[in-house]
This record gives structure tokens, C-alpha cells and sequence, in this order.
């Protein structure tokens, strides 16, 4: 047991300000019931360790309908979703959720069995970091597996027995990735050969469970160093295989990297803190493998590998079941993420108007996939140009969308066309010739532009009256 002064006291205020209301609510049941109550799991480990507080947990000795019974009668609102395996969800007056789970027995089954004991209940956690309670009424810092020392010395152990963690939940195999390595802390030799040895159990877990673990890792400060440990566990294979083939793939003389490893020095680049880009950087050269090709003179090509790239993102994610939205807007980055920024004005618009609100994800994607071969100062010359180009052209746009006609498809029906397809067909034209020369976008420019359209397609003609 360790003494108060592990967390100072502003830390411990922050933290008991923002669970006081359940806190206080609990306190108010019968001395003859004395209710203990600790902060456990993350909200201690980052506490210890210096980094932002994310979640609010708390364990008990009260049972979940106690403990659901006395938080309702003090106006508290809880959600009861995990009241059969001992968990009470509730919503403080800020909106934030609270989760107060009852002591648990460990056991392999991971069924609710209930325990009297904070200790006990530490015992069956997963790393020792993670293994830590702070008392809410004196305090006192709870660590009787040396969780502290481990955070100090940027360690990760298992608690207990690593054979029995790992099978009571194959996943914590991903959370040791991502508390270990994601995070730069080393994971001890025992811990990880036990992982190796239960990797294969992790295809009885959940794909959600998988998929929002596997994206916490992509999402950390280390996903080069995490997804090269995925693959030697032989862990990434199962949860992606389509990046398989990227492995020791060569490229050309544009690259220094196979393309698994240029994969993972994208991720690298790509913000952090944008979950969208980092799934782009994950996905854009999947297809590279299935594209290449070699000509007569030996130079290795990817010819079209961002359409190929596409379809295999799509099936992937899919298969992780990421949302709609989310399919949708890495892939359009994935297809579109070989436009060349070398270009003029109207290549800029066309990038204005095909990648819409993800341009400035876009733009932020090129310098992470910077060709290796070109310098420093040669990308920052490349990039500036085309950005003056950009910030020009939004200038004189002035808030009007990229590709608006002054016309539309009644003006064309006027002139005789039948609705459908071919009104459609014009149009486009139309929209294509304003974005090279933004002048003629006048509805008598226009106008004139279709008839001269109808004139030259016979299959236009047959209906004009």
C-alpha cells in the first residue's frame, strides 16, 4: 500500500471533482453497510504517470443493485446495460459517464462472480499498471503489485499469472501492444512469449472488440514500432490480410522502402490526432502488390494501384466493421491520394471539387507520403507553390462551390432536351469546361456551349422537336 503523497493534491481534487456527486451519493447508505469506494484502472494510471485523464471508473464492494438503487434515489440518472456483469453507468450533472463496477473474483470464464475485496479485485486485472486504487474517502494509494514501479521504469508486466490473463481474455494481447509499445513502455520477455503463444485464441474475440483496439494502436505515438511487433506476433496478418502481400514487397527507384515499410513510415507522418488519416495512411498502397508490373528496362511500376487500393480498403473495413462514414471518407482519400499537386489552376480546382470538405485532409496527406528520394527543401518549394495556387483560387471563389453552373438542367430541357442521362452528360461537359476557364460559367456562354454540344452529337439531336 502506498501513501497519498504518490498523487498530489491538485491531481486527486481534479480527479474527486469529477465523480463528488456519485461519491457523495454512495456515502449516504447506513454506517451498518460501510460502502468502499475506489478510482481504479486508467484514470490512476495516467494520473501517475503525468498524462491527460480520460475516463472515470470505480469499483465497490456494494452490489449493482445497490449501488444502482441509492444513485436513482439521489436523482442521479444511470444506465443499467451492464448491471448483469456488475457495472452501473452514471451520468453526471456534467454529462460525463461514470462507471462503477462491484468487486469481481478472477476466473477464466470472465463470468460476474462478485468479491468483497479491492485486493482480490485487482488481481484479476490485466497489467499491473492498470492494477492501482485510489481510496475516495482517505486517499491512500492502492498498489499491491508494484504498478507504480512499473509506470516509473516504463514497464509492462501482467498481473499474476500470464497464462491465465491471456486466456481469461485474448485481448488483452492488443491492449499489451498498446500499453506496452504504443505507448514506448517495454514489455517484459515473459509477458510477450506468453502473448505469442495465445495469439491464435484472439479468433474467438469480437471483431468490434479487435477493431477498436487494433485502431487505438494506429491512432498511438508509435504505430511503427506496434504494427512491426503485429506482424512478428503474427497478430496483423489475421486482423489484415490483405497487407500481406506488402510485406518485403520492393518498389522503384522512387522509394528506399518495400511497401509495408513505407506503409508504416506514412502512419508515422500522418497526424495522430486524425483517426481518418491514419486509416488512409494504413490502406493507400494496398494494392501495389496486385498492380505491379516490370517493363524492358527493368523499372518496377504500380500503374492505377489507387483503385486497386480502394476495393481492398473498402473490404477490409467492411470486414472490421468501421461505419459508413468512415468507409466513405478513407476511401475517396485512398482513391484520390495519387493526384499530383504538380498542377495548374484547373488541376487545383478539380481537387477542390472532388475531394470537397476532405481537401485540407488531402493536402495534410501529401506530406506524409512524401517520395523519400525528394528533399526537404525540394517537397516545402513543391507544396508552397501549389498552396498559393489554393489559397488564389478560394480567393475568387469567395464561398461559390467549385463546379455551381449558372445553369442547370431546365435551361437544357428548354432548348428541347428530353429529361435524363443525356442531360446529365451535358452538363458535365459544361462543368468540365468552367473549371479550366472559369469565365464563359454565364448562362448565355453556356447556353451556347450546349447547343453546340446537341449540334455535334447526333444522338442528341433526335430530341429536338
Amino acid at each position: 500500500m502506498l501513501s497519498s503523497a504518490s498523487l498530489p493534491s491538485t491531481v486527486t481534487d481534479r480527479l474527486i471533482e469529477r465523480c463528488h456527486e456519485v461519491v457523495a451519493a454512495l456515502r449516504t447508505i447506513p454506517c451498518s453497510s460501510p460502502c468502499e469506494l475506489y478510482l481504479v484502472g486508467g484514470a490512476v494510471r495516467d494520473a501517475l504517470s503525468g498524462l491527460p485523464i480520460q475516463d472515470i471508473d470505480l469499483a465497490t464492494n456494494l452490489r449493482p443493485e445497490a449501488v444502482r438503487d441509492i444513485l436513482v434515489g439521489s436523482g442521479i440518472r444511470v444506465y443499467e446495460t451492464g448491471l448483469h456483469h456488475g457495472t452501473v453507468t452514471a451520468l453526471s450533472s456534467t454529462g460525463e459517464p461514470i462507471e462503477i463496477t462491484t468487486f469481481r473474483l478472477p476466473n477464466p470464464a470472465n463470468l460476474p462472480l462478485f468479491s468483497d475485496s479491492l485486493v482480490t479485485d485487482l488481481s484479476g486485472r490485466d497489467f499491473t499498471i492498470n492494477a492501482i486504487a485510489l481510496n475516495l474517502y482517505t486517499l491512500e494509494v492502492i498498489d499491491p503489485y508494484s504498478g507504480r514501479q512499473d509506470i516509473a521504469s516504463g514497464t509492462i508486466r501482467l498481473v499474476g499469472e500470464d497464462e491465465l490473463r491471456f486466456i481469461e481474455d485474448p485481448l488483452r494481447i492488443l491492449r499489451m501492444v498498446r500499453f506496452g509499445t504504443a505507448s514506448g513502455r517495454e514489455i517484459t520477455p515473459h509477458t510477450l512469449e506468453a502473448a505469442e503463444r495465445h495469439a491464435p485464441e484472439l479468433s474467438r474475440i469480437s471483431i468490434e472488440r479487435i477493431r477498436d483496439e487494433f485502431t487505438k494502436i494506429l491512432l498511438s505515438d508509435f504505430p511503427k514500432e506496434s504494427l512491426r511487433q503485429l506482424r512478428s506476433l503474427g497478430i496483423l496478418q489475421s486482423i489484415l490480410p490483405e497487407i500481406v502481400p506488402s510485406f518485403d514487397c520492393a518498389q522503384n527507384r522512387w522509394h528506399v522502402e518495400d511497401v509495408f515499410e513505407h506503409t508504416l513510415s506514412v502512419i508515422s507522418r500522418a497526424p495522430a490526432d486524425d483517426r481518418i488519416l491514419r486509416l488512409t495512411a494504413l490502406f493507400h498502397d494496398l494494392g501495389k502488390p496486385g498492380t505491379l508490373s516490370v517493363d524492358e528496362a527493368g523499372e518496377r511500376h504500380f500503374y492505377a494501384h489507387e483503385l486497386l487500393s480502394t476495393t481492398l480498403c473498402q473490404e477490409a473495413m467492411r470486414r472490421l466493421k468501421y461505419s459508413n462514414e468512415e468507409i466513405h471518407d478513407v476511401s475517396l482519400l485512398v482513391r484520390n491520394h495519387m493526384r499530383p499537386i504538380d498542377c495548374g489552376v484547373p488541376g487545383v480546382r478539380r481537387l477542390l471539387r472532388d475531394l470537397g470538405p476532405h481537401f485540407a485532409r488531402f493536402r495534410r496527406f501529401q506530406d506524409a507520403d512524401k517520395t523519400p528520394i525528394l528533399s526537404d527543401d525540394s517537397h516545402r518549394a513543391r507544396t508552397e507553390r501549389f498552396d498559393a495556387l489554393v489559397s488564389a483560387e478560394l480567393a475568387r471563389l469567395a464561398g461559390t462551390p467549385v463546379d455551381k453552373l449558372t445553369i442547370n438542367g431546365d435551361h437544357l430541357i428548354k432548348l428541347g432536351l428530353s429529361p435524363g442521362p443525356i442531360i446529365g452528360k451535358i452538363l458535365k461537359t459544361l462543368g468540365e469546361a468552367v473549371l479550366d476557364t472559369p469565365e464563359i460559367n454565364t448562362p448565355e456562354l453556356l447556353l451556347a456551349m450546349a447547343r453546340s454540344l446537341i449540334e455535334q452529337d447526333p444522338t442528341l439531336t433526335k430530341t429536338i422537336p
